[in-house]
């Protein structure tokens, strides 16, 4: 989703998890609701996309541009729980059952 001035990538959050430590990387201006993340376009999309290609997945983006205010700024901020943070510390995988 792009609006003036800014963007984001949107993906499903257990696709962010299984990345690891990638999670790590993503700062506060992400967003979130339900069971996607809407990654912040000029750094935390920077981070999730190498990682994704790392694993050799495919994948594609599709991209919607829009003037008017973004309802994404609404949603809660990215944030990791407790739990997955240490998961993920761990070297494990939030939802995997490592």
């Amino acid at each position: 989703m792009l609006t003036q001035g800014h963007g984001w990538l949107g993906v499903r959050r257990d696709l962010l998890l299984s990345l690891g430590r990638t999670a790590f990387a993503i700062s506060e201006f992400s967003f979130q609701r339900d069971d996607m993340v809407y990654l912040e376009e000029n750094s935390d999309a920077g981070h999730f996309i190498p990682a994704l290609e790392g694993t050799g997945r495919t994948f594609s983006l599709i991209e919607h541009h829009s003037n008017l205010r973004s309802a994404i700024r609404a949603y809660g901020r990215f944030v990791l729980t407790d739990t997955e943070k240490e998961m993920l510390a761990n070297g494990q995988r939030p939802g995997s059952g490592q």
